[in-house]
């Protein structure tokens, strides 16, 4: 019980209570989930690029081979480019844009 207590008191002491790591946390899901959508944004600006560069019919055989992706992931992922690639900015300024995005790409 000593040890518990004496625990207690340093966690206050210094500054570390449940209350700050779970800001903390919190912090580092908020920072994920921002650096995870400007990346699905890039990538979808990539397939983009890519698809416009493939003769027709290669696509589906170049989503296999290159990047491991199915039509219907590169679809969504091209979707959000269009939707936000106009600018970072703009994006975190949507309302729910990130409730949207994953539930586009299915991660709810």
């Amino acid at each position: 019980m000593t040890d518990t207590v004496t625990d207690t008191v340093t966690d206050v002491i210094s500054g570390r209570t449940p209350h700050v790591i779970a800001a903390e946390i919190n912090m580092i899901k908020y920072q994920t989930e921002r650096i995870y959508l400007a990346a699905a944004v890039e990538i979808g600006r990539r397939l983009t690029e890519a698809k416009a560069l493939l003769k027709y019919g290669e696509w589906g055989k170049w989503l296999e081979e290159s990047v491991d992706f199915s039509q219907s992931r590169a679809n969504k992922l091209m979707r959000i480019f269009k939707e936000y690639g106009a600018g970072l900015s703009r994006m975190w300024q949507v309302k729910d844009f990130s409730k949207n995005v994953k539930f586009a790409l299915n991660f709810q």
